[in-house]
């Protein structure tokens, strides 16, 4: 056989009586059978017009042009053919030719010649049955696989040479992407898939295309590594600190603040003093107190002295009273220096920018916690509250600390939801299970409580399917 021709020299033309093999490559060029194609918009004129090109071309009776659907042929146009309803026998056995070349995956001409390599033509010998003529089938090739066949028809007494075969065969590996373009921009999305998930899958089990299979083994390791690698499936909170007890010291009485003697953050004693309110009013009134009870006692001496009776009880009642009003007055003096607990750290108020502001009895001014017995406060989002019960355990990681983990186990689930950052959550408190030498109330972190193990796959998906499931009920009822 001779070498194939170059592209650009590959011309067809529309052949006069009589074999004359070499006219073939001068008359139509490749892009004028390719512009053919294009100008149509729908795939059946496309097909239509390039089996007309094709039959002037090579003095063809018939040129039919078909396209793979499933694993059968099925006739797409038919040049010289107005209504191929009346050739149904002719357009199955047209069918059964393009199907026998395409399962030999090569091109058959008929009758065979004595170079053409062994081949099957059962069905050509049925359809040139038909015909009487050269049959010559070859397969529409586009990114590496047959969509499809071209069978041309011809008087018996001009039998395909090689040079037209050659002059085919290069131009249908031109024509063959342009109509499935065509082919494509007429199938659904659906169908494109299919057709795309077929040609993958092909290629995988074909030599070569050794990315693609790294490619598919890797997801298959994924996969499997998803749904058989159990992991901890955990609940995750924003967490804080907190004492154990919280005291919060209160203004006694009405006052001024006189001296405030800590700041937030510092470690206090058992009876150390920590801020003094004004106690001027309280020491004039303790000396009107004392003038007046002294008063009453004398009366109540000279009253005895007399044996005036109705007006010693007069003078020992307002003796108790006024006792008793000094009384408190003295324990209000007492008060005006405001005394730590119990040893701890001093967690709220910041009061030394408001020496000489006045304070109402009742004020909160300091709350003191202790430094040695601490409490975890989680803030669990609603969506998995559910989930949790006293005696969980879990880990606490703080920020300030982010190299430790400091195990917690849950002692109690509020009921009472709160919002937080526009958050819907609950507050879980738990316990550190031991102690720390760094830790401080108010310190933030991330709290992280095991449910249990589980596949990847189910831990990563389950927020994901119970999403889908709520929208659903909230769409759909």
């Amino acid at each position: 056989m001779k070498p194939t021709p170059h592209l650009a020299d590959l011309a067809l033309v529309q052949r006069t009586p009589g074999p004359s093999p070499q006219a073939v490559p001068e008359r139509i060029r490749v892009l004028d059978c390719v512009n053919t194609a294009l100008a149509q918009e729908k795939l059946s004129l496309a097909a239509t017009a390039v089996a007309g090109e094709l039959a002037r071309a090579f003095a063809c009776e018939h040129v039919v042009v078909g396209f793979l659907r499933g694993q059968v042929s099925r006739v797409m146009a038919w040049s010289g053919t107005a209504d191929l309803r009346q050739e149904f026998q002719l357009v199955r056995r047209v069918s059964a030719a393009m199907d026998e070349a395409l399962d030999q995956h090569s091109t058959l001409r008929y009758p065979p010649q004595a170079d053409d390599p062994p081949r099957i033509t059962l069905m050509h010998a049925e359809l040139a049955s038909d015909t009487a003529g050269a049959l010559l089938t070859l397969p529409l090739p586009a990114r590496g696989r047959a969509i499809g066949a071209l069978t041309l028809m011809r008087r018996a007494d001009r039998p395909w040479q090689v040079d037209e075969i050659l002059a085919l065969e290069k131009l249908v590996t031109t024509i063959g992407p342009v109509l499935e373009l065509k082919l494509l921009s007429q199938e659904s999305a659906w169908v494109r898939l299919r057709h795309d998930i077929r040609d993958f899958t092909t290629g995988l089990t074909s030599s070569g295309h050794v990315r693609s299979k790294f490619v598919v083994l890797g997801l298959a390791l994924l996969i499997a590594a998803l749904t058989l690698i159990p992991v901890t499936e955990n609940v995750t909170a924003n967490a804080r600190t907190e004492g154990q007890i919280q005291r919060s010291l209160s203004a006694p009485a009405d006052s001024f603040l006189q001296e405030v003697f800590v700041h937030p953050g510092d470690s206090v004693k058992q009876g150390q003093v920590l801020l003094r309110l004004a106690d001027e009013e309280l020491l004039t009134q303790q000396r009107r107190l004392e003038a007046e009870l002294a008063q009453a006692q004398s009366e109540m001496a000279e009253a005895f002295a007399r044996q005036d009776r109705s007006r010693m009880v007069g003078a020992q009642a307002k003796t108790a009273e006024t006792g008793a009003a000094l009384s408190l007055v003295a324990q209000q003096l007492a008060r005006t220096s405001v005394l730590a607990p119990f040893d701890g750290v001093i967690i709220k108020g910041d009061l030394q920018q408001l020496v000489g502001a006045p304070v109402k009895r009742g004020d909160p001014l300091l709350t003191l916690a202790p430094n040695t017995a601490y409490r975890v406060v989680l803030q669990v989002e609603d969506r998995d509250v559910a989930q949790l019960r006293a005696g969980m355990q879990g880990a606490l990681t703080l920020s300030a600390m982010p190299g430790e983990s400091l195990p917690i186990l849950i002692e109690r689930v509020t009921p009472v939801a709160q919002v937080e950052d526009g958050r819907n959550v609950f507050e879980v408190r738990a316990r550190l299970l031991g102690g720390h030498a760094g830790l401080r109330p108010g310190l933030e972190g991330v709290a992280k409580i095991g449910l249990g193990r589980a596949p990847l796959a189910q831990v990563a998906g389950s927020r994901l399917v119970d999403w889908l499931r709520f929208q659903s009920w909230k769409l759909l009822g």
